[in-house]
C-alpha cells in the first residue's frame, strides 16, 4: 500500500512552523498514487495562484483540465 506524505508551513505574523502529515487514502498501485500526487500539486498551484493575489510574483495558472468545479467557487467573495 502507498500513502502520500505532505509538508506545509503554517502560522501567523508572529510565529510560523513546519508540519507534516499523511493523507488518509491508500493506493495499491504506485502509478495511481503518483498520478494523485501530480494532481494534488497541480490543484495547489492553481488554487495558490487564485488566492495569492498580494504576491509581486503573481503567476497566472490555468485550471487543471481534469478539475470539474467552477473556478468561481474558489475565489473569495463569490
Amino acid at each position: 500500500m502507498y500513502k502520500i506524505q505532505y509538508h506545509y508551513h503554517t502560522g501567523d505574523s508572529f510565529h510560523t512552523e513546519e508540519r507534516e502529515d499523511l493523507l488518509e487514502f491508500e493506493w495499491k498501485d504506485l502509478d495511481v498514487a503518483k498520478e494523485c500526487l501530480k494532481r494534488i500539486r497541480e490543484h495547489y498551484r492553481w488554487y495558490e495562484s487564485k488566492e495569492n493575489s498580494y504576491s509581486f510574483r503573481h503567476e497566472e495558472v490555468t485550471r487543471p483540465t481534469w478539475h470539474n468545479v467552477k473556478e468561481q467557487t474558489f475565489l473569495k467573495g463569490n
